[in-house]
């Protein structure tokens, strides 16, 4: 009888979970995460000023497009400039896709576990007899 690929996944030992690349994966995306939390206000207020001096900019382009004196704003011209809470690029998008990852790769993990977690009892059961 030659044993396939699954028979001999259910009669090995599990490996470390140090071992496991599902382990890592979780590992450094959290760190990830952690790493964006601990440099996100300091991001916000950066991110605030870059894209207040991109919409000033682009106001002076209007008026002097339009032929307006500068300095000189019309009451439909006032902008909304951006704030250290309102950006138009945030970190939400890498935190949700980290959040995304670490929940992906924790299913990945515990299935794996437990695959090999149930080879463990399997194989304990057959010594019992």
């Amino acid at each position: 009888m030659t044993d396939t690929s699954d028979d001999i996944l259910l009669h090995s030992k599990p490996n470390p979970l140090a071992e496991s690349i599902w382990f890592w994966i979780v590992c450094f995306s959290a760190a990830g995460l952690l790493a964006l939390a601990a440099i996100g206000s300091k991001y916000d207020r950066r991110q605030a000023q870059i894209e207040r001096q991109y919409q000033a900019r682009g106001q002076v382009h209007r008026d002097v497009a339009e032929g307006r004196p500068l300095g000189e704003m019309a009451d439909r011209d006032i902008v909304r400039y951006s704030t250290a809470g309102d950006t138009l690029i945030s970190l939400r998008p890498l935190q949700i896709a980290l959040v995304t990852v670490i929940f992906i790769a924790t299913a990945a993990l515990v299935r794996q576990r437990l695959r090999f977690g149930i080879a463990d009892t399997e194989t304990a059961q057959e010594g019992d007899r």
